[in-house]
């Protein structure tokens, strides 16, 4: 009885992990990374005071062209990232007690 049993456990492991694997190859798509490379080539080709957006960004982000007005935000922006300061727009932050700023 048990070697039947242990039988039955090791092919559902394997089948398991077959399953696993062909999911993966499966999942793995040559067509995202063409998808990238033209972003990253478009943000390339931009000037440094341009903003690109593709077409998936304009889309999903619910754009629409029109003209310039001035607008006051009332809402938080929220973004994440890193700008460079040239060094004599740079401050240093100390506190003169131990403590969080």
């Amino acid at each position: 009885m048990k070697n039947i049993s242990s039988k039955n456990d090791n092919r559902m492991v394997f089948k398991g992990l077959l399953s696993l694997f062909i999911i993966g190859l499966v999942s793995c798509n040559s067509k995202e990374k063409s998808d990238t490379a033209a972003t990253e080539i478009a943000i390339e080709n931009s000037a440094p005071d341009e903003v690109a957006v593709t077409e998936t960004q304009f889309t999903s982000g619910a754009m629409e062209l029109g003209k310039v007005s001035m607008q006051e935000f009332t809402t938080v922006v929220k973004a994440n990232g890193m700008f460079a300061v040239t060094p004599e727009n740079q401050a240093d932050v100390s506190a003169y007690f131990a403590g969080y700023v």
